[in-house]
């Protein structure tokens, strides 16, 4: 759960995994095919890797947190949980801006299928 060049540094960690599970959000939500999402994996990664890891996924945190095993996570928790909670920040930001970019189509219709169907145009 230590990212060698972010030791004691939880908040650097928790910044850089917001930011990159927000690029995660909008390479998902935004490109309509798999390349796009590869490539805002990888663009989260290359900006985020050295500093956090690079999780931008609570369970690939979850899964980093016990793989070390069981007698670490007491010690690993709360950078965990701080990590996860960045984490789903980073995503809440993203779905704000996907909802801003849709405004004024959410202006004109209440009904969720429409607005869920003008996305993949």
């Amino acid at each position: 759960m230590e990212v060698e060049n972010a030791k004691d540094n939880t908040l650097k960690v928790c910044f850089y995994e917001m930011l990159g599970s927000l690029i995660l959000f909008l390479g998902v939500n935004w490109g309509n095919n798999p390349a796009a999402v590869a490539l805002a994996l990888y663009t989260g990664v290359m900006i985020t890797g050295s500093i956090s890891g690079a999780h931008h996924n609570p369970a690939v945190t979850l899964g980093v947190l016990f793989a070390d095993g069981c007698e670490h996570v007491g010690t690993h928790m709360k950078t965990a949980l701080a990590v996860i909670f960045s984490q789903v920040v980073g995503m809440s930001l993203g779905a704000g801006i996907i909802y801003l970019s849709y405004t004024d189509k959410v202006a004109k219709t209440n009904n969720v299928a429409i607005l869920l169907s003008l996305q993949n145009k």
